[in-house]
């Protein structure tokens, strides 16, 4: 199975790409301040960080590979 990790997911264009990405069978990583959208949706893990928080961007790194 692939995984991809979407960033900005709340709304809009990183939204969409987890909604699809899930439906085609893709381990989806969804990484935004707000979480709530997609924290119901099957086949996506979503993580409510600020991506300029290096020391959390490396802990998401990690759960990927």
């Amino acid at each position: 199975m692939k995984t991809i990790l979407v960033t900005g997911t709340s709304s809009g264009i990183g939204y969409e790409i987890c909604v699809q990405a899930a439906k085609l069978n893709y381990k989806v990583i969804s990484v935004s301040r707000n979480i709530e959208p997609l924290k119901e949706m099957d086949g996506i893990e979503s993580y409510s960080i600020d991506i300029t928080d290096k020391k959390k961007i490396v802990l998401i790194i990690n759960l990927i590979l």
